[in-house]
């Protein structure tokens, strides 16, 4: 009996482990991408750091962000007012919209390891409003946006994810 019980108990913790966050990014049609997107397109995960840049402002599109998860925005700017600005909103997903969340906005200069700025979100419940500006930056150099959910994790029946919009200009 406790063995049938512990197999159980290892597939229930398996399958509520198995879910992946991913982040959709739209950005202005540039000549390297149509200018509708397609399905693919809008669900695109930026797990890894960008390697191609464009140009702002840029929308970037977080969808079902789990908790402790983070994903990169899916190119990096240029600013030339030597500032970058992010608004937006951040709301409550998955099965737990009435429990208080967590995020940071981090951001990354390009070829150097940490962030170079972090805007951390007031804790909030349901939907925040976000407007920030990351100041004294380089116009020679090019930058780019993690956004990370910072909210504990909630058991193995509670899903405390995020999702939202950040629009990202100069």
């Amino acid at each position: 009996m406790k063995k049938l019980f512990s197999l159980l108990l290892v597939c229930a913790l398996a399958f509520t482990m198995s879910v992946s966050a991913f982040a959709a990014e739209a950005t202005p049609p540039t000549e390297k991408e149509p200018s509708a997107q397609t399905e693919m397109d809008a669900t695109t995960r930026a797990a890894e750091i960008p390697t191609e840049s464009a140009d702002l402002p840029y929308e970037a599109t977080v969808v079902n962000l789990c908790e402790g998860c983070g994903t990169y925005t899916k190119y990096y700017f240029h600013t030339s007012t030597g500032q970058i600005t992010i608004e937006g909103t951040l709301t409550s997903n998955g099965d737990q919209n009435d429990k208080s969340r967590y995020a940071k906005i981090e951001l990354y200069e390009v070829n150097k390891t940490g962030a170079v700025d972090v805007y951390t979100v007031p804790q909030f419940t349901g939907s925040t409003s976000l407007d920030h500006t990351f100041k004294n930056l380089s116009s020679n150099k090019n930058y780019y946006i993690r956004i990370v959910n910072t909210t504990g994790w909630g058991g193995p029946f509670k899903d405390l994810w995020l999702g939202g919009t950040v629009n990202i200009g100069q």
